[in-house]
């Protein structure tokens, strides 16, 4: 059996590690490195932050708007949304879900995705932009008009009565 001393110096050495398991997940939680952050937003839509990146997903059955947004603002409405284009956030989240629709072929999916960004004219479009904006109408099956311009934007918003005060904010500020 063990002494009185021998189990003092293992209890004590099991409150050491868990000290410093603790003193890790503290300082990855709260220092940053790489830890995602979720916003809910109406209708079951989410907004995903973290490394930079910012993303307005739903799942796969809606469009998504993919890094970079760092704007938004947002109502029981409308969602809306200003992107500084990433193509490497563009490239893993078409991988991911090339990844979950057929995981038993993996093809190499970086040129995969890679092919669709330089050749389908939608992804064109947004890369073709320094920034663009985005307006979701998150009721129903969740519309996702976009990418504008910001004159594009600011008439679009008047279609579709987006009121006035649905101000685009800072995304990390959410």
């Amino acid at each position: 059996m063990f002494s009185v001393k021998q189990k003092f110096f293992l209890i004590l050495g099991i409150i050491s590690f868990l000290f410093f398991v603790y003193v890790l997940w503290l300082a990855s939680a709260f220092m940053g490195g790489g830890a995602d952050y979720y916003v809910d937003l109406p209708n079951g839509y989410l907004f995903r932050g973290g490394d930079g990146d910012g993303i307005i997903t739903y799942d796969t059955t809606r469009k998504s708007i993919y890094g970079k947004v760092t704007e938004i603002a947002f109502n029981d409405d409308f969602i809306i949304a200003k992107q500084v284009p990433d193509s490497m956030a563009h490239e893993v989240e078409i991988s991911t879900y090339l990844q979950r629709r057929n995981p038993q072929k993996s093809p190499d999916l970086k040129a995969l995705a890679d092919s669709i960004l330089s050749a389908d004219p939608y992804y064109k479009r947004i890369f073709s932009a320094r920034e663009n904006y985005w307006i979701l109408n998150h009721h129903g099956k969740g519309i996702l008009y976009g990418p504008f311009t910001k004159v594009e934007f600011e008439r679009k918003k008047q279609e579709l009565r987006v009121p006035a005060s649905l101000v685009l904010k800072n995304a990390w500020d959410l």
